[in-house]
């Protein structure tokens, strides 16, 4: 595609998506809270996963083995562990793995040489040097060390963690929801404006994340109890065990892109149904550590996968534009025409 035909999809794209933002404001003035558009059109399926909150008792005792990976960029690291560190560990046992990923930086070196858990936390780091796979580093560690735990907590390196009760109402809300997938949390930008509420399938390319970049209001509607979502992100996602191993892990010819929500459709295909715990709020510095750069592979790899069941998800509404990541009405434009656009 010539850059004169590609320049003209997207700004046809950005008229289009201004459009709709239009209309969907003017439909719904003068609601103050834009959130509560996503709790208006709820689908039967997300209505339906309320009446399983608190259906399990709470286990006596429970293992959670936190994954970080990270290649150099120590201060990003270094202020993860503090969150996890400081965690209430009440009925729970934490295993902490860093997976270092061909960390080659002094300060690296010197920064794990000095680290001192307290003694509750089992903390262990290992070198895994080959080129970066987001999957694989993830499933390579659930492998040998992951056998023993109860809940998985994947989370990027990049991540704070300023409530020392994150945890605890991770595995609490994990471990006694029937049925539950993936639970993610609310991820702010430094600034605290949103980064991401959930990932909607199938929006602007693999997935959006609705809301991002809006400032944060801990009394919209959205955040007054846990939510059934169709995907959270990667960045901070705890899950049982025994469910990442019967979708096999992530999928790792998805190595830097779209593996998260692959994995949650994949878990919603199990009958599980994934969360955001929306009152719980973790700082993101979003690709501080890393590129966030879309592959086009990956893209491609994931709409011949999933086909309709990610442009058309049962748990985010058909009345949302694919084309906006801003939830919005659609006219019946369809899928968003992602190789146009990027091509």
């Amino acid at each position: 595609m010539s850059k004169v035909r590609r320049f003209a999809v997207k700004l046809i794209v950005f008229t289009y998506r201004k459009f709709l933002l239009l209309l969907t404001w003017l439909r719904r003035f003068p609601d103050h809270d834009p959130t509560q558009i996503l709790l208006d059109w709820e689908t039967p399926e997300q209505r339906h996963a309320y009446g399983s909150l608190s259906a399990i008792s709470l286990p006596e005792k429970t293992k959670v083995l936190a994954i970080v990976p990270f290649r150099d960029k120590w201060q990003l690291t270094q202020n993860c562990l503090r969150g996890l560190f400081r965690q209430e560990l009440d009925n729970c046992q934490l295993q902490i793995v860093l997976v270092d990923n061909g960390s080659q930086e002094p300060a690296t070196e010197q920064g794990l040489s000095q680290l001192t858990p307290p003694t509750a936390v089992d903390l262990k780091i290992v070198q895994d040097p080959r080129p970066f796979n987001f999957s694989r580093l993830m499933n390579s560690v659930v492998k040998s060390h992951g056998q023993q735990a109860d809940l998985l907590w994947l989370l990027n390196n990049d991540i704070e963690i300023p409530s020392h009760q994150t945890l605890r109402h991770l595995w609490e809300f994990t471990t006694t929801t029937d049925n539950c997938g993936a639970v993610g949390t609310t991820l702010l930008y430094p600034y605290r404006h949103i980064q991401h509420l959930f990932v909607a399938p199938g929006v602007a390319i693999m997935g959006a994340h609705p809301f991002s970049g809006l400032n944060w209001q801990s009394d919209y509607a959205w955040f007054q109890q846990a939510r059934p979502v169709a995907a959270v992100t990667g960045a901070s996602l705890m899950v049982k065990t025994a469910d990442y191993l019967a979708v096999e892990g992530l999928d790792e010819d998805l190595p830097h892109s779209g593996q998260d929500v692959d994995f949650c459709l994949k878990l919603q295909r199990l009958g599980c149904v994934n969360w955001a715990l929306s009152r719980e709020t973790l700082i993101h510095h979003e690709s501080a550590s890393r590129s966030k750069a879309l592959s086009l592979q990956d893209s491609e790899y994931l709409y011949n996968k999933w086909g309709d069941f990610l442009t058309a998800n049962p748990y985010y509404n058909r009345n949302f534009s694919r084309w906006s990541e801003r939830p919005v009405v659609s006219l019946g434009e369809g899928a968003f025409p992602w190789r146009a656009y990027c091509r």
